[in-house]
C-alpha cells in the first residue's frame, strides 16, 4: 500500500510512519486522510445505512480492545471522559466514508481543543463495523499513534449521541409547555388584590357554590390579643423531633421576643473589626498622610480586659468561628508577619493585603484537610 503524506501525517518520522502503515494494513483500508472528497458525506441516517454504535461498544473498545502493538487490553479509562467533550459540542464536521465491501464505515471528525482554543482542531478517525464494533482508530494528536485517546473517545460518543437522538423522547423528559394566552385576552384581565381573588374551581365558581357553600368565602375575623399571645407562645416553643429549638422569623418583630434575636456579636460587646476603618477616599492620598492617619487611629484604639477575654473565649474554635475571622480582618498575624515585613510599603503585595483584610475568602480548605 502506497503511503502519501498529508498535512496531518507530515510530522511523522520513519518509525511513526511504519506504525501508522501497520495500522492501515491491519484494517485493510487506505489512508482516511487521503480519502477522495466524494466519498465523504455528512452523517444522515435517512440517506442510507449507519453504524449501530452503542455505549457498550465504546466501552469494550476503550477498555477491552487488544492493542495491535502489545496485545494487551487498552484499559483507557481516562478516555471515557471524552463524553464531556461531546456534551460541550467540541466535536464538529462529522463525515462518513462507507466501505460496502467490508461492511464497515470510516468516520472522521474534528475535535476542538479544550484549552488551546486558537489552535487548529484535531482530526481523529475511527473504523466501525455495521453492528457497532470498533475495529480501530487514530488521531493526529500526541497520543494518536496509539489505539485511542480522548479525541477518539469524543468522536465515538458523538456517533452514539447521534444514534440516541433518533429514539423518541418521552413526554416526561421534555420541559412543560403551557398554552400562551392571546394578547386580546390579556387586555381583558383586570388586576385585583389578593383578598378579592377566588382560588376555587372556575366552573364551580360560575355556578355560585362550592360543596354547598358560597363561592366567596366569608371574611376571616381578626385575632384577639389573647389569641395572638397564645399563637406567639406556641411559636416560641417550636422545636425539631430531636429537641433542637427553632426560632421562627416572625417573632423577631414581636417586642416580647425580639431580644432573643439580637446577634451574638452585638450582645457580647466585642471590639469593632478593623474593616470598619475602610475609607474609599484614602486610596487617593499619599503614603505620608496614610501613615499619619494610621498613627492617629492606633492611638484611639482601645480594648478592655473584658473584651479581650470574650474574644479569646469565643474564638477558641478558630476557623469554625465567624468571630475569629472578623477579629483577624486587618490584623497582621503570625502567619502573615514575615510577608508583611518583606513587602514594599510604597507598593505592597495585593495578594498579601487581601489575605490580611479578607482572611475568610482566602482561607485554604479542601476535602482532604477537612477530613484530617
Amino acid at each position: 500500500m502506497n503511503f502519501k503524506a498529508t498535512e496531518f501525517t507530515a510530522h511523522f518520522n520513519s518509525k511513526e510512519i511504519d506504525m501508522y502503515m501497520s495500522k492501515l494494513n491491519r484494517l485493510n483500508i487506505t489512508d482516511p486522510y487521503n480519502a477522495p472528497g466524494v466519498l465523504l458525506t455528512c452523517i444522515n441516517k435517512e440517506t442510507g445505512s449507519f453504524p449501530d454504535l452503542q455505549y457498550p461498544d465504546i466501552y469494550n473498545y476503550l477498555i477491552n480492545f487488544p492493542s495491535s502493538y502489545s496485545g494487551d487490553s487498552l484499559k483507557a479509562y481516562k478516555s471515557l471522559e471524552g463524553y464531556k467533550w461531546t456534551q460541550s459540542n467540541f466535536v464538529v464536521n462529522i463525515q462518513l466514508w462507507s466501505l460496502p465491501t467490508k461492511t464497515c464505515f470510516v468516520v472522521i471528525g474534528r475535535v476542538k481543543h479544550s484549552q488551546k482554543l486558537n489552535d487548529p482542531p484535531l482530526k481523529p478517525w475511527v473504523v466501525v463495523r455495521n453492528d457497532g464494533v470498533v475495529l480501530g482508530a487514530h488521531c493526529n494528536c500526541t497520543a494518536g499513534l496509539g489505539e485511542c485517546c480522548s479525541h477518539v473517545s469524543a468522536l465515538l460518543f458523538r456517533i452514539w449521541q447521534h444514534n440516541d437522538r433518533e429514539e423518541e423522547i418521552a413526554v416526561t423528559s421534555k420541559k412543560c409547555k403551557w398554552s400562551t394566552p392571546s394578547e386580546e385576552y390579556l387586555k381583558r384581565v383586570e388586576y385585583q388584590q389578593g383578598k378579592d381573588i377566588i382560588c376555587n374551581n372556575t366552573q364551580q365558581g360560575k355556578k355560585g357554590s362550592f360543596k354547598g357553600h358560597s363561592a366567596i368565602p366569608p371574611p376571616f375575623p381578626p385575632l384577639t390579643h389573647l389569641e395572638q399571645a397564645q399563637l406567639y407562645s406556641h411559636l416560641s416553643k417550636c422545636c425539631t423531633q430531636d429537641g433542637q429549638i427553632i426560632k421562627p422569623a416572625v417573632l423577631s418583630v414581636v417586642s416580647e421576643y425580639a431580644s432573643s434575636y439580637v446577634p451574638k456579636i452585638v450582645m457580647l460587646g466585642l471590639p469593632e473589626p478593623l474593616t470598619t476603618l475602610y475609607d474609599k477616599q484614602a486610596r487617593e492620598v499619599s503614603l505620608e498622610v496614610l501613615q499619619d492617619r494610621a498613627e492617629a487611629v492606633f492611638e484611639d484604639i482601645s480594648v478592655t480586659k473584658e473584651q479581650s477575654d470574650i474574644v479569646e473565649e469565643e474564638t477558641r474554635a478558630q476557623s469554625k468561628s465567624r468571630i475569629w475571622f472578623d477579629q483577624r480582618s486587618g490584623r497582621i498575624t503570625a502567619s502573615t508577619f514575615r510577608a508583611a515585613t518583606k513587602t514594599d510599603v510604597r507598593k505592597p503585595s495585593v495578594s498579601l493585603i487581601r489575605k490580611i483584610c479578607y482572611p475568610k475568602s482566602h482561607s485554604f480548605t479542601t476535602e482532604a484537610t477537612r477530613y484530617s
